[in-house]
Parts: structure tokens; sequence; C-alpha cells
């Protein structure tokens, strides 16, 4: 059995971007920037980051798209997905991070009018963890095959 799992913690970068395809099936898309530090050749510490392309798809991506916006921190639970598609007669592919579980990263100073809307589901620490039962993603099974959705909007394995 392979494995392909991995942790992001950091902000989103823009507001999340939600696309419908002709299906009617939900795509909600955003950037993560995780940032790291080094030494450099003088022997001080500078800073850098990366940046991860993130897709949700159906109605986990529609209730969480509200909360995907520019500068909140989350935790993301995924595996790598390599997504291929053509266009103008060329070939395409780049790697994406699908998600098992998504955390929402509150500062309990900074609450805005929809983080206080979670409050019941909070604990009481200086950040927590938020995600209300109605939005946890519970159907996932590690030894299931990863989903793809393709061009023609049908789900394959």
């Amino acid at each position: 059995m392979d494995l392909n799992n991995l942790v992001i913690y950091g902000r989103i970068v823009r507001d999340a971007e939600m696309k419908v395809t002709k299906n009617d099936k939900k795509i909600v898309s955003f950037s993560v920037a995780n940032n790291r530090s080094r030494k450099n050749s003088e022997g001080e510490f500078e800073q850098f980051a990366y940046f991860f392309p993130i897709t949700l798809f159906g109605d986990y991506g529609e209730k969480l798209f509200k909360y995907l916006t520019k500068g909140q921190k989350v935790i993301i639970e995924g595996y790598l997905r390599q997504e291929k598609w053509e266009k103008d007669g060329k070939y395409y592919e780049k790697l994406a991070i699908g998600v098992n579980n998504l955390s929402i990263i509150f500062d309990s100073q900074k609450k805005t009018e929809e983080q206080k809307e979670m409050t019941e589901y909070q604990k009481e620490e200086e950040t927590s963890s938020v995600m209300p039962e109605e939005l946890l993603y519970t159907d996932f099974d590690p030894m299931d095959p990863p989903l793809y959705i393709t061009d023609t909007d049908e789900a394959t394995y």
C-alpha cells in the first residue's frame, strides 16, 4: 500500500474562489502560505514562504467557503493530487492538494461576526481549532481510492 498524506499549517493568501460546473458541482480553490526560516551564509535566519494550491469539492467546500478568507489561519490535512487537462491542443499538469480535513484557527482576541457565530463550538483557549459538526468530513476512509473530478464532471477512481 502506498502512502500519500500531508499536513500544512499556514494562512490563506487570498479569498477562496468557488466555481460551479455544468452539473452543478461546487469546486472551491484557494492558496495557503506556509512560512519557513533558514540560516543564510552569514549565519542569520531569513524568512521565506511556500505557497500551496488547495482544492475542496462539493458540499464540504461550499459550507466552508465563507470562512476561507485572506489571512485566515488553517490546518490542512490532505494528500497530493495530480491535475491534468488539455487546452488548445496542449497538455498541462500540476500538483494540487486534496483535503481530507480542514481546521480553521480563530484568534480569540480578534473575533469577527462569523467567528462569533461559531463560539458555541470553541473551547476556552487562546487559540483553538474550530469546526462545527456539520462541517466535519467524516466519510473519509484512508483505504478508499482518491476521488478525481474530470472535465466531464464524472467522478472517477
